[in-house]
């Protein structure tokens, strides 16, 4: 980690001083310099009334995570209401949406053998997983 003199200016927006500290992340793994920023400031005895916000790449995330979590819960149902109509009933679609959460279980395995992170990639790979149950069955 490299450390340089910051410039002791504040900003003020929406009738609020604040202050910007930003940093470059060196290597792939984003999501683990995240989660050390975030102990570390966990661990500051910050004043009454200041708050700290996250913004630029892990925000992005986020927000990308939280829609890709939307568009899963959505595809199940898809697949679920697709499954209904071919076997025209309701109780058989559970027995064969219940090997989604070993397809989830599967890929979170082969991500701690291979020491990878839960990335936007993966997340559309869960995504397609849960899109190919239907083509399994059907």
């Amino acid at each position: 980690m490299k450390r340089v003199q910051p410039l002791n200016t504040l900003a003020r927006s929406k009738g609020e001083y604040y202050a910007t500290v930003s940093g470059k992340v060196i290597g792939n793994d984003i999501s683990k310099a995240t989660s050390e920023t975030d102990e570390a400031i966990d661990k500051l005895d910050m004043p009454k009334g200041v708050t700290v916000g996250v913004a630029g790449v892990q925000a992005d995330m986020t927000e990308t995570f939280t829609q890709l979590g939307a568009a899963m819960l959505a595809a199940i149902a898809i697949v679920y209401f697709i499954l209904v109509v071919t076997f025209r009933e309701g109780v058989a679609p559970f027995a064969i949406l219940f090997s989604l959460p070993f397809a989830v279980i599967g890929s979170f395995v082969g991500l701690l053998i291979s020491d990878e992170t839960i990335s936007v990639s993966v997340m559309m790979g869960l995504l397609m997983l849960i899109g190919n149950e239907r083509h399994r069955t059907c």
